[in-house]
């Protein structure tokens, strides 16, 4: 599976804002770009290139020149006609609602594809785990589950209603990270029927849920699982971890972790992630994400102690 796997990630250029960041507008874009190039540089360190989809390739091509790479970086970009549909323009993670239309292109390839947000970055130290995939032809597909980290910050039974809200009727449902799905046509394809079917309802609940964003739409198809497809969840296989560097809601992993993992998923540090586009050295962004951890969370601690005190009074 790895000599075939295709990486993919979804660039759709908007001036709506990011949870996740300042930035707004062209330096929000260039940001993003940057962010795509650094992943497009360590995919090629292992041998691998990055398909990026976008709804505008004349203008992400011009932002691409724009950033002079200081070695050659092989990607590839493709343009997708988006459907118009009524998502409101300022909902929460507007652009990365899009991934939801890129399954039915991903379902048309014969091979398998691995989808991933611009704000992740490869290991080439543990490039050992790709054999896990070459061992375990059974599997449809792999993705992952992040419960660990939602449930504690917004209570179990408000994120598990949100699924059944939608119509899911698993008893105890999980939920998963947008940012890592990989298979083959086979699970592309269920994503792509079952997503559409969950899309007006969640428009419907949009103002009463926890969470607004792709990963409620697809945590809501995986639980359903209409296929039963042979899933595995690529989190504890050590494929993919979200790793924040401030202060969290749930109990925060080391950074040591990143070092065991395959790919880092990094959404509070884009910036450090930007750069790696430049140096291209894993080890001058592990110091970075250390360091970064460490100042943040000895600013955040004090303030989030003196929240709990006034409470208190």
């Amino acid at each position: 599976m790895w000599g075939e796997l295709q990486f993919n990630t979804l660039l759709f250029l908007t001036d709506e804002p990011s949870p996740n960041v300042n930035e707004t507008g062209s330096r929000l874009r260039r940001l993003y770009v940057r962010q795509a190039l650094s992943l497009a540089r360590s995919l090629n360190r292992c041998g691998k290139n990055l398909r990026i989809f976008t709804n505008s390739r004349e203008a992400l091509d011009e932002l691409i020149v724009r950033e002079k790479p200081l070695e050659r970086i092989d990607l590839q970009v493709t343009q997708v006609e988006f459907p118009s549909w009524p998502l409101p323009k300022h909902a929460s993670f507007f652009a990365a609602h899009h991934k939801l239309f890129l399954f039915s292109h991903l379902a048309e390839d014969a091979h398998p594809n691995c989808l991933i947000d611009a704000d992740v970055i490869v290991n080439h130290n543990m490039l050992s785990l790709a054999k896990l995939l070459d061992q375990s032809p059974e599997i449809d597909g792999w993705v992952y589950d992040i419960s660990d980290q939602v449930f504690p910050a917004y209570g179990t039974q408000t994120v598990q209603a949100d699924l059944r809200s939608l119509g899911v009727r698993h008893p105890f449902p999980r939920w998963y990270g947008g940012e890592f799905i990989m298979g083959g046509p086979r699970l592309f394809a269920y994503l792509h029927e079952q997503c559409q079917c969950y899309i007006d309802s969640y428009l419907n609940l949009l103002p009463q849920l926890h969470h607004v964003g792709d990963e409620c739409i697809v945590s809501a198809a995986l639980n359903h699982n209409g296929r039963n497809l042979a899933l595995a969840d690529a989190g504890a296989s050590g494929f993919v971890v979200r790793q924040w560097t401030g202060r969290t809601l749930h109990v925060g992993k080391p950074c040591r972790i990143l070092k065991d993992s395959l790919l880092w998923h990094l959404p509070d540090a884009k910036r450090s992630l930007s750069r790696y586009c430049k140096h291209g050295s894993l080890a001058t962004l592990y110091r970075s994400i250390c360091c970064l951890t460490f100042c943040r969370r000895v600013v955040q601690e004090p303030r989030a102690w003196a929240r709990r005190m006034l409470l208190r009074l």
